[in-house]
């Protein structure tokens, strides 16, 4: 670990605090929106595996049909 022995003024350590708060809901903001992106392809997921399942369900008798020749 290095230890530095810089002092900062008042002045320095509020623009670093601010520099901070500005980071952290930037972080908050992206998090958001990874979230619901995150739950927009869960959605479309299911839904994929919905129309998945439905076509193989029209898909079984053509399916049967054809290992029955």
């Amino acid at each position: 670990m290095i230890i530095m022995n810089t002092k900062y003024t008042e002045e320095q350590i509020e623009q670093m605090e601010q520099l901070v708060v500005e980071l952290l809901k930037i972080n908050d903001d992206q998090n958001a929106k990874l979230i619901a992106m995150n739950a927009k392809l869960l959605n479309e997921e299911a839904k994929v595996r919905q129309l998945t399942a439905q076509i193989m369900i029209f898909m079984k008798p053509y399916n049967n049909h054809n290992h029955n020749n």
